[in-house]
């Protein structure tokens, strides 16, 4: 109980209450601010690079030929979230591709999800 109205008032001739109150605020919006500035940060590291090389070889792991010309990327793999499908289409020079396949290599191998028709060995 409080014996002294002196005690209610701070500094600034506002109730103490008003002033806990403050406090509490800016308690919960800076912790909130700092998440909304780490997300945004996240959001725009991971957006995709205007050079579309670079974009490729982040989604693909493939290093384009020299000659590599009408590149396209579509795919969302840069969300880095679920599932992701990245797929690259570019045009190349027939003296690049035997270079270029070999440079190909199988990281992981799964077995389809479903048995399709097409998926029977004669």
């Amino acid at each position: 109980m409080v014996t002294n109205i002196s005690e209610l008032w701070e500094t600034e001739g506002r109730p103490a209450e008003v002033n806990g109150a403050k406090k509490v605020l800016i308690g919960l919006l800076v912790p909130l601010l700092l998440v909304v500035v780490l997300v945004a940060a996240v959001v725009i590291w991971r957006m995709p690079s205007s050079d579309l090389r670079v974009r490729v070889k982040t989604e693909n792991g493939i290093r384009l030929p020299v000659s590599a010309s009408k590149i396209q990327c579509r795919g969302d793999a840069w969300t880095g979230f679920l599932d992701r499908n990245a797929y690259t289409v570019f045009e190349m020079d027939r003296g690049e591709q035997a270079d270029f396949v070999a440079s190909l290599k199988v990281v992981k191998r799964e077995l389809p999800m479903s048995r399709v028709p097409a998926d029977r060995s004669p």
